[in-house]
């Protein structure tokens, strides 16, 4: 994936504005390092005492560098830091190697309590990438992030509890002078990480251990990687593919785009440690630019798609020979638009940006019988909204999961499901608790049996972070009804109000319908108009007794991808309401800051906020509390205006959690 990064000589430091109301654009204003040290030897000297004594180092060189390296590299693990240091700085022939840490102890960088999980602690993430390993249910993340001006690290995150807490692994540290990409893939219980080296123009490879993300030292001996491709032409792109679903797998297939614009595969053989260039694909392709994506359908067939240098789309198919289906549809020149395909046994899909001047829709091919056929459908059209980038997968028997970015300011991330054969999509849900990168691919994964992954960077901080399908509450995110599971009685009045977060929400006048389903199946449609603020509400009067009342809301507008859906269970009881609230808990009112905190009865009680990284920013009721609804605000905790989460505890509720939007 291209990036667009703008670069001046100035001032040791980074930040982030906003260019307009539909751009995000990054400035980095940073100045040339120091030539007195190498690059390396500063990444050393800079870590603390016990990061030093965690660190087991390898060092990535020219093979005439070697022994330098391994005297280097020999000092450090046995515990002469100082010396080793000394050492490289001495060193100049190694002042254009790449450094690599593995952490002895792993770092716990995050921990899921709420909302979607930080993986990692670096920021300024310009590509990543995760997979999952279905033997043992680990997940492995690939971030590769800036660390000046012309300084790529790229770090091993794993998590060993299906994602709800990572640790960092290995870290690994170059100065190119060019952009490099990686890709990632599992394969016989092997994290395999694929990049350039060398001025761009060679592919290597190196891999962790799934159980514990260690590096394997021992790959490609004596060095710790392998080299794949070395064409003496600079790789514009890589993709890492493998067929690990197979019952017996037996390939990694390392796809890149050359400078020249030729399409390359090596695959590997059973063990991957020899790589084999493949004879039948060499000339097939001579038109490639950029938005490469490819994956390996079981039982074997590889597909492959990508932008041509006339901005149309390609996709192909193939094994022992390539079919290229070129699909005459001008994707336009943006340079940050992809594309994706995934497949599972003779379904496959490519789903890909497509201008609709002057947006750009979410569109995609099928074929249900290994390309002999084809169909076209759409994911996000008919809005004011952008979509460049995308991903789709298709594992096990579960169907398509594929995920796609808005652009802008407000970028959202939105996932959507179907099964193999019916062309019937989930509703669009948004799954994101920050704004997103627009420009950065997010990734899907089946993680587990009808379960899918998501990793995604955050804007403006351009941090990791990481949610699945099953952490996804009842209400969406951007939807707040109250009362949830209240019991009222005949004749009383039911308050409902709904807080947007999504596109147009804040239009004042728009309405939100609530369609009020009574126990006898009857509809009763009321809305409310919302005032500018997001917000909408409404009342419903409960008709009659001893029924269940599903409340189920959908967000009217001209554009129905914008529709919300969820639903609200009341019981409807004979007699008349108790006095005071029966039920704990807690609302936001979007925005505003404003709280509800309701107490069924007297107790200690305690409302805490904390921030998106986990950390306390306020208490806003603790102490002994009696029965009733009580008020709070979060304007009181002089707070920037943010995303927060508010925690309740209390009698009659272990612990209950809410997202709280602040605007000031």
């Amino acid at each position: 994936m291209k990036k667009l990064l703008v670069f001046f000589t100035c001032l040791m430091f980074t930040f982030a504005v906003w260019a307009s109301e539909d751009t995000q654009e990054t400035y980095d204003i940073l100045t040339i390092s120091s030539t007195e040290n190498s690059p390396i030897s500063q990444t050393l000297q800079k870590l603390t005492t016990y990061e030093k004594s965690n660190a087991i180092i390898d060092i990535e060189c020219e093979e005439e560098d070697r022994a330098q390296a391994d005297i280097i590299e020999e000092t450090w693990n046995n515990g002469d830091y100082e010396e080793a240091i000394e050492l490289l700085k001495n060193s100049i022939e190694l002042d254009d190697a790449a450094l690599g840490i593995q952490w002895k102890e792993p770092v716990k960088t995050s921990s899921r309590w709420a909302g979607d999980v930080r993986v990692g602690t670096v920021d300024s993430i310009v590509d990543m990438d995760f997979d999952v390993d279905n033997s043992n249910g680990n997940l492995i993340a690939a971030l590769l992030y800036r660390n000046g001006p012309s300084n790529y690290r790229f770090s091993i995150n794993m998590s060993q509890d299906t994602g709800k807490t990572w640790t960092e692994t290995y870290v690994w540290t170059a100065n190119p002078s060019y952009e490099i990409d990686i890709d990632c893939s599992v394969y016989n219980n092997y994290f395999y990480l694929a990049y350039p080296y060398l001025s761009n123009s060679v592919g290597r490879i190196r891999r962790f251990s799934t159980s514990d993300g260690s590096s394997d030292m021992t790959y490609g001996a004596p060095n710790d990687f392998l080299t794949v491709i070395d064409e003496g032409n600079s790789l514009k792109e890589i993709v890492l593919t493998s067929d690990a679903d197979d019952p017996s797998p037996r390939y990694l297939f390392y796809f890149s785009i050359l400078e020249n614009d030729s399409l390359r595969l090596y695959y590997s053989n059973e063990t991957a440690t020899t790589w084999i260039k493949s004879p039948i694909l060499n000339n097939v392709v001579g038109n490639a630019d950029r938005g490469l994506d490819a994956c390996c359908a079981i039982p074997h067939k590889l597909w492959a798609s990508y932008i041509g240098t006339d901005n149309k789309l390609y996709f192909m198919g193939g094994w022992s020979a390539w079919t290229v289906y070129p699909s005459n549809l001008d994707l336009g020149n943006h340079s940050e638009m992809v594309t994706s395909v995934s497949a599972y046994g003779d379904t496959a899909m490519i789903v890909h940006p497509f201008p609709t001047s002057p947006t750009y829709d979410v569109r995609y091919y099928i074929t249900a019988n290994n390309g002999t056929t084809w169909g076209v459908g759409t994911l996000l059209s008919g809005s004011s909204i952008n979509s460049l980038v995308n991903d789709v997968t298709a594992r096990g028997g579960d169907g398509f999961g594929t995920v796609y970015q808005t652009t802008g300011n407000l970028a959202k991330g939105v996932y959507r499901h179907r099964s193999y054969n019916l062309a019937i999509w989930s509703l669009p849900d948004t799954f994101t608790d920050n704004v997103t990168r627009e420009n950065i691919k997010p990734c899907i994964e089946r993680v587990a049996d009808g379960i899918y992954g998501i990793l995604y960077v955050n804007w403006p901080e351009q941090t990791a972070w990481f949610d699945r399908s099953d952490w996804i509450i009842t209400i969406p995110d951007g939807l707040s009804l109250f009362p949830d599971g209240e019991t009222i009685g005949f004749g009383d009045t039911l308050e409902l109000r709904a807080y947007l977060e999504e596109v147009g929400s804040g239009a004042a006048g728009e309405e939100l319908n609530f369609a009020v389903i009574t126990g006898d199946g009857s509809v009763d449609p009321t809305s409310g108009v919302t005032d500018g603020s997001g917000e909408v509400y409404t009342e419903f009067t409960a008709g009659s007794t001893a029924e269940i009342v599903t409340v189920e809301v959908m967000w009217v507008s001209e554009d129905l991808i914008d529709t919300l859906n969820a639903t609200v269970d009341i019981e409807v009881v004979a007699g008349g309401i108790e006095e005071g609230p029966r039920v704990s808990g807690i609302i936001a009112r979007f925005g505003s800051g404003e709280l509800l905190c309701a107490v069924a009865e007297e107790g200690d009680v305690t409302v805490k906020v904390y921030d998106k990284l986990g950390r306390e920013a306020g208490t806003l009721l603790k102490g002994n509390v009696k029965s009733g609804n009580y008020p709070l605000s979060l304007k009181n905790l002089n707070l920037a205006s943010d995303i927060y989460f508010v925690v309740m505890q209390g009698p009659g509720i272990d612990k209950e959690i809410i997202k709280a939007t602040l605007i000031n």
